[in-house]
């Protein structure tokens, strides 16, 4: 699990050279490690999240509804607000940052507390995007949480579940990975992101995304959610690692016979 602040990018990961070219300059041992390199995880596919940036319904600045499109209100209450201008909640430049990110000034809000605790909304991947669980992959969900000027200090939480969404209930659900400690200071909003990798057998449930806010005491208040992104990394079996480590020192031993 992981958090950021607001704005920092991640550093790129530099992609290891080809093993062909690298053998026949290594000994043996780095014959195997360059087999091994090779087999890292494909590239990332991007799952999509239906109304990631909560977009829909179309609001006028400073508006808001109690209605998410292609997201479903599990507990408390949720809707959509439009902050472009609301500088009684967010700084401007917090407003800005986030347009930029978020691609609009519409986020999803989600209130607990008081009468309504807690308060989540929750969207089924399976049935939005038609994607399933698959085994042998590494899940990452990642999202922006954000905390008003104007309310109490809040807890979100996030977290990728399997199970089946039948109204405003999840059935027989399982939470595969969480992050329930999800904190903002005001004012501003927090990258977080949350992983899960899934074994030879895959989860039986959908695959569900699951926000909430999970303030418990003192009266009604809210977190706010944006950019969400779901993204999908295929992960190499241990026996298909094996398999080209023993193939990159039978190319060793072939080429130093060959020499």
């Amino acid at each position: 699990m992981n958090a950021q602040d607001f704005g920092n990018g991640s550093p790129r990961t530099a992609q290891p050279k080809s093993s062909a070219r690298m053998v026949g300059k290594l000994g043996l041992g780095g014959a195997v490690l360059a087999a091994v390199a090779v087999a890292r995880p494909g590239q990332a596919s991007t799952i999509s999240v239906a109304n990631y940036n909560f977009a829909s319904p179309t609001l006028s600045a400073g508006n808001y509804t109690s209605s998410i499109t292609d997201w479903t209100g599990l507990q408390g209450n949720s809707g959509v607000q439009n902050f472009q201008g609301g500088t009684s909640q967010f700084s401007s430049t917090t407003l800005a940052a986030y347009n930029t990110a978020n691609g609009g000034y519409q986020a999803a809000y989600v209130i607990a507390g008081g009468s309504t605790s807690p308060g989540a909304i929750a969207q089924d991947v399976t049935t939005t995007d038609g994607s399933s669980w698959q085994p042998n992959t590494t899940y990452t969900l990642t999202l922006l949480m954000g905390q008003r000027l104007d309310e109490p200090a809040s807890i979100g939480s996030m977290a990728l579940v399997s199970g089946t969404l039948s109204g405003s209930t999840i059935s027989n659900p399982v939470v595969e990975a969480a992050n329930n400690n999800l904190t903002s200071t005001s004012g501003n909003f927090t990258s977080y992101s949350i992983e899960f990798t899934t074994g030879v057998a895959a989860p039986t449930g959908d695959l569900i995304i699951d926000l909430g806010n999970l303030t418990s005491t003192g009266t009604a208040n809210q977190v706010e959610f944006g950019d969400v992104q779901l993204t999908a990394n295929p992960v190499p079996e241990p026996a298909a690692l094996s398999l080209l480590a023993i193939g990159g020192l039978g190319l060793l031993l072939k080429r130093r016979r060959m020499a």
